[in-house]
């Protein structure tokens, strides 16, 4: 029998502002005494001095699942705040944001709690985030999230489902590297995710993609074909160990794809149902119209 299961994991020093916020089912709070007193298994003598300071008063994702077992209630959980977190990560680039830590589980109708601590072995402590939001990014997130809900919600073996939050991974990624070189060949293949499906010619395709889909004014169009060319040859010399040079115009280009195209694509996505990627190409030849890109 599925049961509904309420799932928390621990992600310790995320900046807020007071009030919970939430993103694609996942409310984030801070786990104070108070739903701390909501669980029994806290209140054991065991668990307080070793257990409950890993959860007191730290910042929380939580959700509800539905599962048959604790195990698997614990796996789709982490699975929806990974979710959660990867809007976060490409939504605001160049801040740390680590994967949930300790967790606690409990069946909604039997009343079965769980525990999982995943720190590593030699940390005392969830490791402090960098990452903060002000009221109007939290705004802003607030309007671009709700597209990522649809596609969420979409049919699960659908291709454009599939494409959007595996291209919301690879942004995510890319936000939480240090290395540059690393950041083109994950935002590089963000890109391929929404646009590409072919084998061959993907600089070009990618190019005359996004940039049909971003603007509608050619001059514009020809400019961000040229940046996405760019990037491309940036991405080959690295993977060739060719030499190569990452401008400020390039980290430029770089931020884009990550703060604004995939929520770009999942709006376009879920308001024209545009599940298949055929009619999503279909969509960018309609937008087309007669423009043609530059020579590269």
């Amino acid at each position: 029998m599925v049961d509904n299961w309420l799932v928390v994991f621990i992600i310790d020093d995320l900046k807020t502002i007071p009030a919970s916020f939430s993103v694609v089912d996942v409310t984030f709070y801070t786990f104070d005494k108070s739903r701390c007193s909501n669980w029994k298994l806290l209140q054991s003598p065991r668990y307080q001095k070793t257990v409950v300071p890993k959860f007191l008063d730290k910042n929380c994702a939580c959700t509800q699942v539905e599962a048959d077992t604790k195990d698997e209630a614990f796996e789709k959980g982490e699975q929806k705040i990974e979710a959660a977190l990867n809007i976060l990560r490409a939504f605001k680039s160049g801040f740390e944001l680590r994967r949930p830590l300790n967790g606690l589980v409990r069946n909604e109708t039997t009343g079965e709690e769980g525990l999982t601590l995943q720190a590593e072995w030699y940390r005392d402590r969830c490791a402090a985030w960098n990452y903060e939001l002000s009221p109007d990014e939290l705004k802003k997130l607030s309007k671009v999230t709700p597209a990522l809900d649809r596609v969420l919600a979409g049919s699960a073996g659908s291709v454009m489902r599939k494409r959007v939050f595996r291209a919301l991974r690879w942004a995510a990624m890319a936000t939480q590297e240090t290395e540059k070189a690393d950041k083109i060949l994950k935002y590089t293949t963000a890109i391929e995710c929404l646009f590409i499906n072919e084998k061959v010619g993907k600089a070009k395709l990618a190019g005359e993609r996004v940039a049909t889909f971003w603007v509608d004014d050619d001059a514009k169009r020809d400019a961000i074909f040229r940046s996405i060319n760019r990037l491309y040859k940036l991405r080959n010399n690295i993977v060739h160990g060719e030499d190569f040079l990452v401008t400020n115009t390039d980290e430029s280009a770089m931020d884009f794809v990550v703060r604004e195209l995939v929520f770009a694509v999942a709006e376009e996505v879920s308001t024209n149902n545009l599940w298949s990627f055929d009619d999503f190409l279909s969509r960018l030849n309609t937008l087309k119209k007669t423009w043609k890109p530059p020579k590269a």
